[in-house]
C-alpha cells in the first residue's frame, strides 16, 4: 500500500469553513442513536477522506466504551468489536499525553507493536482480527487518531477512532481541528439523540402502561392477574427475571405466585415466613429496596426462593400498596450490575400501584362472590328448613288423625286373633293386622323426621335405628331397581347418642349411595353392615356406583361441597354428618376408587348400660295380672276407649271410660281409680287441662295418670311430657304394650 499525506484525498477541500460546514449539515436533530451515529461516521469518511471511522460511546451501566457504528471495517470485525467492549481502565492507554495532538491523540502504526505495551498492551491487542484476514476481509493496521467527544460541560461521553493509511509523518493540525469541532458538534447531536430516544422510549412505556392498566382491569381472575404483571413488567424493563410475592398479614406469611426467570416459568405458590430478604425487608419498611451489586447483603440473605433463581446483580423490589397496607412485593432481577435507573424504578412503582389495585379488586369481587354465594345457600336452606317446619307441622297433624284409627285397627285385630277362628279367616285377619302395623311404622318414621332437632343422648339400639331408617327408604329404593343387603350383627350393644341424629346422619349416607347408584347401568346394591369392634360399633354404608374420583375425595366432607347438578343437592349432607358422629365422640371414613363404588364407616363408642326394657315399644306383657284394679280410659275417640276397655278387662282390670275431660273429672269427684290413662290431645277440655285440675283438686291422683297420644312431635306436647314426668304410650300401640305400661304405672302410683 502508498504511502501519502492526507490532504492528497480528492474528499478533502482546503477551505475549513466548507468542511465544517458540510459535516454539521449531516447532523439531525432528531433520530435514532444508532442511526446518527451511523450518519457521523460515514459524514467523515465522506469529507475528510478517512478509510476507516468508529464511534465509540460510554455505557455507564457496565463502565465500557462501546463501538457503536463503523465505516470501512470489515463487518465480522466490527460486530466482535461491538460484542467486546473497551473496559473504562484502559483509556489512559489510548489517552497517553505523549500522543495528544490539540485535543486529540495520535497513535502511530508503529507503536502497535512497542515492545513497551506487553504489561499493557492496547485495546487493539484485544482484537488480532485487525492485522489478519484473507481475500477481502485482509487489512493491515495504519495510524489511529482518537477524537474526544465531550458535551458543553466537558464531560466525556465518547471518542471517534480515525484510521488512516500506513504514514508515519502527524497529521495535519488544521484538519484535526476541523474533525474536533465536528466531534462537539456531533455530541450535541448524540445527547438530541438520546433525548429523542428517552422521550420514544417514554412514550412507549406510557403506552404499554396504559395497556397494562387496560389488561388489568379487564379480569377478575387472580392467577391470569399475577401472570399478566409479571409478564408486562418484564415486556416494558426487558428484565432477566421477574415474580410477585403475596402477603398475608393475618398469617405473617408470604407466597409466591408466578414467576418468570428468562426461559423458565413457575406458576406454583411457594410459602415462607418473613425473613431477612428483600422482599420481607419491603413489606416491613413499605418502601421500595433498590440492589445495584451482587454483593448486596439483603439481597444475598432471601434474594432465592429454593432452586428458582440464580444469584442476581441489580434488583428492584416495589411494594404493593393499598393505602398503607402491603399486599405484596413486585421484584425485577438482572444478571448485571447497576442495570435500573431512577425511571426503572418510577415505572416498576406506577405497575405495582395498578397492580395492587387489580388484585385488591379480584380478592374483593372473589370474596363478594363466595360470599353471595354462601349466603344464597343458606337462604335455599333457611327455606328448605322452613319447609320441612311447615311440612312437619302438617305431617303430625295428620299422623295424629291417622295414630287413632290406626290403633283401633291394630287393637281390634289383636283381640280378633285371641279368639277361635277360622284357618281363612284368620289369616285374611292377619294380613290386615301386618298392613296396619306397616302404615304404624311408616307414620312413626314420619313423625321421627319431623321432629326439631333437639339433642337428647340416650342409649341407643343402631340395629332399630337402620330397620327404622330402610322402612322409610325402602320405597325409593324399590323403585330405583336397588337391592338392599343388610348385614346386622345378632348381639350389639347400644350406644349413647341422639337416635334423632343417628337417623339423620344414615338418611344421608343412604340419599348420597342412592343418587350414585342410579347413574350406573348395571347392579345396583347398597349393602348396610353393623359389627362390634373392641369397644366401637361400626356401621358401614356402600354401594356399587361410579365411585369418587381423587380430586373430589379430599373435600367430600367440605360445607356446602356438592357433584351434584344445581338445584339436586346443597352440599350440607355429609358435611353435616361428619359433625354428627364427631359430636358422638366417633368418627366417619370413606373409601372409593372410581368405578368401584364407595363405601362409608360411621365408627361409635360402645355404652356399656343396657337399653332399658320401657324404651321399647313392645315390651314384655306382666307376668302378674292386678285383678280387680279400677281404671278409668278418656280419649275423644269412642273406638279408641272401646278397645282399651276390651283390652284391660280381658287382663282382669274394671274399666270405666269417658269422651271428655268434663265427663272424667265428674267421674273421679265419686270413684277411687288406681290408674288414670288419658289422651293428650282431646277438643275442649284436654289431657293437660284435666292434669292441671287433678293437681288442685286430687293431688293425689298425678302418680296414677299415663298419657296417650298420637302427637308426639309438637313442642308443646314433648314440653308437658318431659314436665311431668308421667309414662307415655304413642299410639298406635300393642296390648302387651299397654298393658306393661299401664302396670308400671301402678306400680309407681
Amino acid at each position: 500500500m502508498t504511502t501519502r499525506d492526507f490532504t492528497d484525498s480528492p474528499k478533502w477541500q482546503h477551505n475549513p469553513f466548507a468542511n465544517i460546514l458540510a459535516l454539521s449539515r449531516t447532523l439531525t436533530i432528531n433520530q435514532p442513536l444508532d442511526q446518527q451515529l451511523t450518519q457521523i461516521a460515514q459524514a467523515i469518511e465522506k469529507y475528510l477522506g478517512y478509510r476507516l471511522v468508529i464511534v465509540n460511546l460510554y455505557d455507564p451501566i457496565d463502565q465500557v466504551f462501546r463501538a457503536r457504528a463503523g465505516v470501512g471495517v470489515p463487518p465480522a470485525i466490527l460486530a466482535r468489536m461491538m460484542a467486546n467492549p473497551l473496559p473504562e481502565e484502559h483509556i489512559n492507554v489510548l489517552f497517553n499525553p505523549q500522543h495528544q495532538i490539540s485535543s486529540s491523540y495520535f497513535i502511530p502504526a508503529s507503536s502497535w507493536n512497542n515492545p513497551n505495551h506487553v504489561n499493557n498492551p492496547p485495546p487493539w491487542a484485544y482484537y488480532p482480527e485487525f492485522n489478519y484476514g484473507d481475500g477481502e476481509d485482509a487489512w493491515q493496521r495504519g495510524d489511529d487518531l482518537l477524537v474526544p467527544i465531550r458535551l458543553a460541560d466537558g464531560s466525556f461521553i465518547g471518542f471517534i477512532s480515525v484510521d488512516a493509511p500506513v504514514d508515519e509523518r502527524r497529521p495535519a493540525l488544521e484538519k484535526v481541528q476541523i474533525l474536533e469541532i465536528f466531534a462537539n458538534q456531533a455530541a450535541t447531536a448524540i445527547q438530541n439523540s438520546r433525548l429523542y430516544e428517552q422521550a420514544r422510549m417514554q412514550a412507549v412505556r406510557l403506552v404499554v402502561l396504559n395497556e397494562i392498566g387496560r389488561v388489568l382491569s379487564a379480569t377478575l381472575d387472580l392467577p391470569m392477574l399475577y401472570r399478566t404483571i409479571v409478564a408486562e413488567t418484564r415486556r416494558v424493563l426487558l428484565v432477566d427475571a421477574a415474580y410477585i410475592v403475596l402477603y398475608d398479614s393475618k398469617a405473617q406469611r408470604c407466597e409466591t405466585t408466578f414467576w418468570i426467570d428468562q426461559d423458565e416459568v413457575w406458576s406454583g405458590c411457594q410459602v415462607f415466613a418473613l425473613d431477612d430478604g428483600p422482599a420481607s425487608h419491603v413489606i416491613r419498611t413499605k418502601r421500595p429496596y433498590v440492589v445495584n451489586q451482587p454483593s448486596d447483603p439483603i439481597q444475598a440473605r432471601g434474594g432465592s426462593f429454593g432452586d428458582m433463581q440464580r444469584a442476581s446483580a441489580s434488583a428492584l423490589h416495589v411494594p404493593m400498596l393499598i393505602g398503607e397496607r402491603v399486599i405484596g412485593v413486585i421484584s425485577v432481577q438482572s444478571y448485571k450490575p447497576n442495570a435500573y435507573c431512577d425511571e426503572d424504578l418510577q415505572i416498576i412503582s406506577t405497575i405495582a400501584s395498578q397492580a395492587a389495585v387489580a388484585i385488591e379488586n379480584a380478592r374483593l369481587v372473589n370474596e363478594l362472590q363466595h360470599t353471595i354465594e354462601s349466603l344464597k345457600m343458606a337462604q335455599d336452606q333457611l327455606v328448605r328448613h322452613e319447609k320441612l317446619a311447615a311440612l312437619g307441622q302438617l305431617v303430625a297433624g295428620v299422623a295424629h288423625e291417622l295414630n287413632n284409627p290406626l290403633t283401633s285397627v291394630m287393637g281390634f285385630t289383636e283381640l280378633l286373633l285371641a279368639e277361635d277362628l277360622p284357618p281363612s279367616i284368620r289369616q285374611d285377619v292377619e294380613r290386615i293386622g301386618h298392613g296396619a302395623a306397616r302404615c304404624a311404622r311408616i307414620v312413626r318414621n314420619l313423625l321421627t323426621f319431623a321432629r326439631p332437632a333437639v339433642q337428647e343422648r340416650q342409649l341407643v339400639d343402631l340395629n332399630r335405628v337402620v330397620t327404622l331408617v330402610l322402612d322409610l327408604q325402602y320405597y325409593r329404593l324399590r323403585v330405583d331397581s336397588i337391592e338392599v343387603i343388610c348385614d346386622l350383627a345378632p348381639i350389639l350393644p347400644p350406644v349413647l347418642a341422639d337416635p334423632y341424629q343417628l337417623q339423620q346422619v344414615l338418611v344421608n349416607l343412604i340419599t348420597n349411595a342412592h343418587h350414585a347408584l342410579t347413574s350406573v347401568e348395571g347392579p345396583r346394591r347398597l349393602s348396610i353392615r353393623t359389627m362390634r369392634d373392641g369397644q366401637s360399633i361400626r356401621l358401614t354404608v356402600e354401594d356399587t356406583g361410579p365411585g369418587i374420583s381423587s380430586e373430589v375425595l379430599p373435600r367430600i366432607f367440605d360445607p356446602f361441597f356438592s357433584t351434584k347438578r344445581v338445584g339436586e343437592g346443597t352440599g350440607l349432607g355429609l358435611s353435616t354428618a361428619y359433625s354428627i358422629v364427631e359430636a358422638h365422640g366417633g368418627g366417619i371414613d370413606v373409601q372409593s376408587e372410581p368405578g368401584r363404588g364407595a363405601s362409608f364407616t360411621v365408627v361409635l363408642p360402645v355404652s356399656e348400660g343396657e337399653i332399658a326394657a320401657a324404651e321399647g315399644a313392645d315390651g314384655a306383657a306382666p307376668s302378674i295380672r292386678l285383678w280387680g284394679k279400677r281404671v278409668l280410659v278418656v280419649d275423644d275417640e269412642p273406638v279408641v276407649t272401646n278397645l282399651v276397655q276390651r283390652i284391660l278387662n280381658s287382663a282382669g282390670y274394671e274399666v270405666e271410660t269417658a269422651n271428655d275431660g268434663s265427663t272424667a273429672l265428674d267421674l273421679l269427684r265419686s270413684t277411687r281409680y288406681d290408674a288414670i290413662v288419658m289422651d293428650l290431645r282431646m277438643p275442649g277440655f284436654d289431657g293437660p287441662a284435666l292434669y292441671a285440675r287433678l293437681q288442685d283438686l286430687y293431688p293425689q291422683l298425678q302418680e296414677r295418670v299415663l298419657f296417650m297420644t298420637g302427637d308426639s312431635v309438637s313442642e308443646d306436647s314433648r314440653d308437658f311430657l318431659k314436665r311431668t314426668g308421667r309414662p307415655v304410650i304413642a299410639k298406635p300401640f300393642t296390648s302387651e304394650a299397654l298393658l306393661h305400661t299401664v302396670r308400671k304405672t301402678m306400680e309407681r302410683g
